[in-house]
């Protein structure tokens, strides 16, 4: 059997700290693979990554593509070792010059590896690129980095890296800096290359939030999380398990067509149902009612986070008590929706966008501070009158999380 790559006993020295300690990994070049290299943060995840792509060398052992070592390659070796061997970072913020329209990175290898010989034929490989990986080109080209979502940044590095055609594509931690909403999505794009490109794909990842092992009934939550996302993801497992067969129900008779789309509805019941346990219907709407709605108090009483304390207000509609309808979404500092609820179906958005005098911009630079604005929007929810808005926004870090309080116009 054959190597496309192989680390044979890798170790990467700093001084006297040891970054990587004797590792060896082989992907064999008989037929495309998936790998997924975890460890806790600070395990050699990166510095594993950047050896298998010749950025460093090791101390210690080799590196070998196709059975020439990486670090002594010729520069017509390496030349074709780049093309095929193309990376995914981790931060798909600071890849991108934002001085250069997102059309830059993609149109840069077309011309270094001479893809196209028309600008027609460039267009139509980058078009199709996208695609690929669930991007509209007219909605993606011609715009600067910071106007789009850091998931839709990360595919356009995916986009780029496809491009090439190239036999292996190595991402490091590609999604531990993307709405955790979008996770399964650009995983479910990575496997859909490696089955229908025939691409191999290494990537690392950190220890998830949550992991359970269903044959030793164990479940581990990362400690590293604040105390209410603890909770939350331990009743998100229990009403997993719970209501496993009614979750299955449901998203087996909707009509969402890919595995990516199945896989949000499943946690999205789930996510739910754990909202549920930690804020109970009727206790909850009482107190929400009895403290006038105000989010803090209501954080702070149910032990949640300030996103699903508005998360919960937002499902408070069963029929005869009724909480006051409430608009929740969540923006990221470019203005892209990435989740967002209210009284009508579940919905979660892939793109999104904000209007410029929208104070939700204004929430994202300065973190932990609530501010109000009444606008008027015409939602078409429940008709397409227009209505009065009045909104409660909070930024916290660098994430805005937004709740909505609607009501009718006069």
């Amino acid at each position: 059997m054959s190597a496309l790559i192989e680390a044979k006993g890798v170790t990467k020295r700093y001084g006297s700290f040891t970054a990587l300690d004797d590792v060896t990994l082989t992907l064999s070049d008989s037929e495309p693979s998936m790998t997924a290299v975890a460890g806790e943060s600070g395990s050699g995840k990166t510095t594993l990554a950047r050896m298998m792509l010749g950025f460093i060398d090791p101390t210690e052992g080799s590196v070998e593509y196709r059975g020439k070592n990486i670090a002594t390659m010729s520069a017509s070796e390496k030349r074709a070792f780049r093309r095929e061997v193309q990376p995914v970072f981790q931060d798909p913020f600071e890849v991108f010059n934002p001085f250069y329209r997102i059309d830059n990175v993609l149109t840069t290898p077309v011309k270094r590896f001479r893809l196209a010989d028309t600008d027609a034929k460039a267009q139509a490989l980058i078009e199709d690129a996208l695609e690929r990986v669930g991007l509209r080109p007219q909605d993606t080209l011609g715009r600067f980095p910071h106007e789009l979502s850091g998931g839709q940044r990360q595919r356009v590095m995916v986009a780029r890296a496809v491009l090439l055609r190239p036999k292996m594509i190595v991402a490091d931690e590609p999604v531990s800096m993307v709405d955790a909403s979008l996770r399964a999505t650009i995983l479910d794009e990575l496997r859909t290359l490696n089955r229908e490109l025939g691409i191999s794909i290494v990537y690392t990842q950190t220890q998830s939030l949550r992991d359970f092992d269903a044959t030793m009934r164990q479940l581990v939550i990362d400690p590293s999380q604040p105390a209410e996302s603890r909770r939350f993801q331990l009743a998100h497992q229990l009403a997993a398990l719970a209501l496993a067969r009614e979750i299955a129900a449901v998203v087996e008779t909707s009509p969402l067509r890919t595995a990516a789309a199945r896989q949000l509805l499943h946690v999205g019941l789930a996510n739910y149902a754990a909202g549920a346990v930690l804020m109970p219907y009727a206790p909850f709407r009482a107190s929400a009612r009895a403290v006038r709605h105000d989010i803090d108090r209501l954080r702070m009483d149910y032990g949640v986070s300030f996103e699903q304390a508005c998360h919960r207000l937002s499902t408070l509609q069963r029929p005869g008590a009724r909480g006051i309808p409430m608009f929740f979404c969540r923006v990221d500092m470019a203005g892209n929706i990435t989740k967002r609820h209210s009284a009508t179906r579940l919905q979660f958005a892939r793109f999104g966008g904000a209007c410029p005098l929208w104070i939700v911009h204004e929430a994202a630079a300065i973190p932990d501070r609530i501010l109000f604005q009444l606008a008027e929007t015409p939602d078409g929810l429940p008709d397409p009158r227009h209505e009065l808005v009045v909104g409660v926004v909070r930024a916290h870090g660098a994430a805005a999380r937004t709740g909505r309080l609607r009501r009718r116009a006069l």
